[in-house]
């Protein structure tokens, strides 16, 4: 049963067992001399390695990075601040005032006790977080890349910016080819996991390729926007021409001039830009068109991300199941998609709590990256093509374009090499009309260990045999070796 009893004190940061709880806290949240209100709501006895009494007026204050507790001053852990404080009656249940600071208490917002936290917190990282947001997170909670705070995991993770698209690269000049983006999980670094791919591509047709701009020429003049300074680059593929401008003119000198001279050059005025007084506005640098679209649909076609309609069917345990959708974002360019637009995921997956069973639907209470889950819970990863890319136009690549294999089944049977594990794939480029050549389900034979009687030792037309010094059922198959993908290059007209 997932039930944990945490004791709510600074000091020691240890479980308390019950024989060291005398009964239910007071109203308020409040005990007896000694005692201390638990995150079970009992009064259990400190176990704080005090540094002596509270000092200062009506014996209530302590040093700089210690709090009273008890009428004993406690050395304060690392604080999880939860918001400002000038009382502990501001502060949340579960935390105290610190030096101006509502500081979670261990075992509430500080580390794991076993592997566990109480209710409302997972064991994230070894640190008990609460989960932002809503489906399968509970409390709410609003943080951005800039404003990470560790203590608490938002549901889906937060990711940085996307960066800029990259050079299109493809097969030849003015044929099909692709850009990328990427971006990173900025909350990777509070071990809390972010949903979604890594990177993005899009179909283009390839051009020139320029270097990077040169640093910029000294300026020309000193003042009032009269001066330019010039920026060049060079087109590094002569036999693909770039499109764009090969020189940058920026305007400098942007301070105003004094008299006798006039303050700023035509068409420029004296202001304040950019919080500073000088002469403006100054125009934006020119940048080069975003990369050309072509005629051709990337393998498998574009898919927008997954998104949660409606609200989880259960509040804990994977008991619960939630609906996602996803859009064809390519259809419009006549470019279909591979795969299904819905699917449904198990959702709020901590474990319940007491007298609920921990777990739902045969998991078990699990440690994943740190956090207590059930699971293991099933792989919704998306299919993936073994060769991505653009197909060519108006026609189809040799032997088309596979999935890779999905994750292995489990074995069908015990013994006797009686049972198979399956794999299957699918053909990203069959709703292009070009189909795939080649097997879409894999067998593979398992419990390759011979039967006791009553069965047969072996099933089929295998045999009991020692291979590498281990008695199995033999001879098996030969492993299935895929041929390297090949380019996709016109092999066929369609």
């Amino acid at each position: 049963m997932y039930q944990v009893l945490v004791a709510a004190v600074l000091c020691g940061c240890m479980a308390l067992s019950r024989s060291q709880c005398i009964g239910p806290c007071n109203p308020g949240n409040t005990c007896q001399s000694g005692y201390t209100c638990s995150s079970s709501g009992e009064c259990c006895k400190d176990n704080c390695k005090a540094t002596g009494p509270c000092i200062g007026p009506g014996g209530t204050s302590c040093p700089t990075g210690q709090t009273c507790l008890s009428g004993e001053c406690c050395q304060v852990p690392a604080c999880v601040s939860l918001g400002p404080c000038s009382t502990g009656d501001q502060c949340p249940t579960n935390s105290v005032c610190v030096n101006g600071e509502c500081c979670g208490v261990c075992g509430a917002l500080g580390a794991c006790v076993n592997g566990e936290c109480p209710s409302g917190y997972v064991c994230t990282g070894n640190q008990c977080r609460k989960y932002c947001s809503t489906n399968s997170c509970s409390g709410s909670c609003t943080l951005t890349a800039s404003t990470i705070d560790c203590s608490c995991c938002p549901c889906g993770g937060v990711w940085n910016e996307w960066s800029s698209w990259s050079t299109c690269s493809g097969a030849a000049c003015n044929t099909c080819g692709t850009i990328t983006r990427n971006r990173i999980c900025a909350s990777d670094a509070c071990q809390c996991p972010c949903e979604g791919p890594t990177s993005e591509e899009q179909s283009c047709t390839v051009t020139g390729v320029w270097s990077a701009w040169s640093s910029p020429s000294a300026c020309n003049d000193t003042c009032g926007a009269c001066g330019v300074s010039t920026q060049t680059r060079t087109c590094t593929t002569p036999s693909c021409p770039c499109t764009g401008a090969s020189t940058l003119t920026t305007s400098c000198g942007l301070t105003p001039c004094v008299y006798p001279k006039h303050s700023c050059c035509s068409p420029y005025s004296a202001g304040v830009y950019n919080e500073n007084i000088q002469c403006g506005p100054i125009p934006a640098s020119p940048t080069d068109a975003p990369p050309t679209s072509c005629n051709c649909c990337l393998v498998g076609g574009t898919w927008s991300e997954w998104a949660s309609t409606g609200t989880c069917t259960d509040v804990c345990g994977s008991c619960g199941t939630i609906q996602q959708t996803r859009t064809c974002t390519s259809a419009s360019s006549n470019c279909p998609c591979t795969g299904s637009t819905t699917r449904t995921i198990y959702c709020n997956i901590v474990p319940c709590q007491y007298p609920r069973n921990s777990c739902c639907n045969s998991m078990t209470a699990m440690s994943v990256n740190g956090a207590i889950i059930c699971g293991p819970q099933p792989s919704y990863a998306d299919l993936t093509p073994v060769t991505s890319g653009c197909l060519p136009t108006g026609c189809c690549p040799s032997e088309g374009v596979w999935s890779t294999w999905s994750s292995p089944s489990a074995c069908n049977d015990t013994c006797g090499s009686c049972g198979v594990i399956t794999r299957t794939r699918t053909c990203m480029t069959t709703t292009n009309g070009c189909p795939c050549t080649g097997d879409s389900t894999m067998y593979t034979p398992c419990a390759t260990k011979p039967c006791t009687y009553p069965r047969m030792s072996c099933c089929g037309t295998y045999k009991a045999m020692a291979v590498r010094g281990q008695h199995i059922c033999g001879p098996l198959p030969a492993n299935t070796i895929d041929e390297p993908p090949g380019p996709l290059t016109c092999a066929a007209v369609r």
